[in-house]
């Protein structure tokens, strides 16, 4: 599957953020990686935002402040490992709240979102889905059809579809976003689709090898764009052909997009080139008691620290938390990606120690209905959702889903 690297594909949205828009997880404080290298999560206790949560039910509170709380209350047993219980919270919430989406559409999708992306990081494709189309459901229901969130929404039902393989899909909800924001004139959204084309297809291409007609059909209609918010886009394809050369060891080209975006004077992380992370499973050469305990992917999670460098290269990776039945043999190939992750050049001195982040990563599977039988069954390739804890409006993302 694809890995969503490049600089216009990391915004949360494309437009505006939405609001309470979830995880949000802990806030972060550290020393420098040259030190004690000690670190600090500052955050509500667990136990007060559920007291929180209570108590605003307890009172019937109007329902902006029970999404808040509930919000609060997930990301915080999402942190702390408790990720159905996560989902349970938000599910709760959601029979509450739902019947607002006319009156609240931007905070009820913001439920919607969050119960996505915890379904994700738990194996639940079809919640997953579901959530997705209930969260632009809501925003339809209280916004006008040129709104930029729902046009954001859009963008977000193609990204499901894309993550859970299905191409063509996904590609139909690209284009529609295209023509639907040209002619609304939000070109940044179109643009945001033109190139979320380009990676779709790029990474369907490596796979397949059906899709190079319309790669370079896509890349052609986006660089004879004329209009110049649209630029940044047309810039970016660059990055495209310096992955395909980073995949075969030449990463000139990926230190050319990290030059050009030295001018930017950026203070945020952008990422750049992440290595590929192609296979999550137990080898075929190791013992068939270790492949047997592969297919357990429930509990399979860890949070790792890592400072990214002002010239934009990843140092000092470490486990910071990880789940009670941790198997490791799978946490090694994941470091070895995030130390060869790329960030755009940092707008700081060199001898500073850089930008720490905290970045959870789940290995899972999605559940699927059993071949001798309708009872699901977890499907036999694993996948690995991704979300960076250190940031308000954070994403996740899939970065490897083995070939069968």
């Amino acid at each position: 599957m694809m890995v969503w690297l490049l600089l216009l594909t990391q915004a949360a949205s494309p437009t505006m953020p939405v609001q309470s828009a979830p995880p949000i997880v802990s806030q972060v404080r550290s020393v420098a990686p040259d030190t004690d290298r000690a670190i600090v999560v500052v955050g509500r206790r667990l136990e007060e935002t559920r007291s929180a949560l209570d108590a605003c039910l307890a009172r019937k509170c109007p329902p902006m402040d029970d999404m808040r709380a509930t919000l609060a209350h997930a990301d915080n047993q999402f942190v702390k490992g408790d990720i159905a219980g996560s989902r349970e919270t938000l599910m709760k919430s959601i029979g509450r709240n739902r019947r607002f989406a006319k009156t609240y559409p931007i905070a009820v999708a913001g439920l919607f979102r969050a119960n996505g992306r915890i379904a994700a990081h738990l194996g639940e494709g079809d919640s997953y889905r579901m959530s997705t189309l209930d969260g632009y459901s809501a925003l339809k229901a209280g916004l006008p059809d040129t709104d930029p969130h729902v046009l954001s929404g859009s963008l977000e039902l193609a990204d499901m579809f894309a993550r859970l393989g299905q191409t063509d899909t996904a590609l139909s909800r690209y284009r529609s976003v295209v023509k639907t924001a040209h002619q609304t004139g939000n070109l940044v959204v179109e643009g945001f689709a033109r190139f979320r084309i380009v990676l779709l297809l790029d990474a369907q291409d490596r796979e397949t090898g059906l899709y190079g007609t319309a790669l370079k059909t896509a890349i052609g209609d986006l660089a004879s764009t004329t209009e110049p918010a649209l630029q940044p886009f047309r810039d970016a394809l660059q990055s495209v052909t310096a992955l395909r050369a980073a995949r075969k060891g030449d990463m000139s080209g990926v230190d050319g997009v990290v030059a050009k975006y030295r001018s930017l004077g950026l203070k945020t992380p952008l990422l750049v080139y992440a290595p590929t992370l192609d296979m999550i499973d137990a080898p075929v050469s190791t013992s068939a008691n270790l492949r047997s305990s592969a297919r357990d992917v429930d509990g399979q999670w860890v949070d790792f620290s890592y400072w990214i460098k002002p010239d934009g290269t990843v140092g000092d990776i470490d486990i910071v938390r990880e789940s009670p039945r941790l198997q490791r043999w799978w946490v090694g190939p994941v470091q070895k990606m995030l130390g060869g992750r790329r960030y755009a050049a940092l707008a700081l001195p060199a001898t500073d120690p850089g930008l720490l982040r905290v970045e959870r990563f789940s290995r899972t599977a999605f559940w699927v209905t059993g071949s001798d039988s309708r009872m699901p069954v977890r499907a036999a390739e694993s996948r690995l959702e991704s979300l960076d804890l250190t940031e308000p409006d954070a994403k996740p993302t899939t970065l490897a889903q083995p070939k069968s």
